[in-house]
């Protein structure tokens, strides 16, 4: 992942409070791996305000239901739904490293000579 500027990691949900903890533990294990993402939580009924800044938009399993409108609304972001397993556990680690996975897959990094 090109860390050379900030990325920010937008979580949305339906409620917010799991969401809140969830976003809380990942910015945790960002800053100790001293990484460049900001990771900010809301509530589906904000997409639509703050999915703009989103470099990516992580959903998690209650709303996963919604990806395919969430693609057409922002076609240029990256949307990965969050594991039902990951989530119920609250991963941090694991749902990370997924959706960096996902970036890594959509925008490769160009070979070094």
């Amino acid at each position: 992942m090109d860390i050379q500027k900030n990325k920010n990691l937008y979580l949305y949900c339906s409620g917010g409070v799991s969401s809140l903890i969830l976003s809380r533990k990942m910015t945790k294990l960002i800053n100790s791996r001293g990484l460049n993402i900001s990771v900010c939580s809301f509530t589906i009924s904000e997409l639509k305000d703050s999915g703009r800044y989103a470099d990516i938009i992580l959903l998690t399993p209650p709303i996963r239901y919604r990806a395919s409108r969430i693609i057409s609304m922002f076609p240029s972001k990256l949307v990965y739904i969050v594991g039902r397993m990951d989530y119920s556990k609250l991963d941090a680690q694991s749902i990370l490293q997924g959706a960096l996975q996902h970036w890594s897959c959509r925008y490769p990094q160009p070979a070094t000579p």
